[in-house]
């Protein structure tokens, strides 16, 4: 049976709901999608400091990770 809405408010309540509804239903995806989207921007704002660091060579870096085996 279709839902006859007469108002602008009830049309919010029956949104609100129906979101309420889709996101209960689906929290665990939708806590993977955020996690993922955090991870993301830390991973962004990682590469855009680092961006922002003198370089070094290869050698230095091979040295250091094989001063912790």
């Amino acid at each position: 049976m279709p839902v006859v809405i007469d108002s602008e408010e009830r049309l919010k309540e029956v949104v609100k709901a129906a979101l309420m509804e889709a996101l209960s239903e689906r929290e665990s995806s939708i806590r993977l999608i955020l996690e993922e989207i955090v991870e993301e921007i830390a991973l962004s704002r990682a590469i855009d400091e680092g961006l922002k660091t003198p370089l070094v060579p290869n050698s230095e870096i091979f040295e250091i990770l094989g001063r912790t085996n």
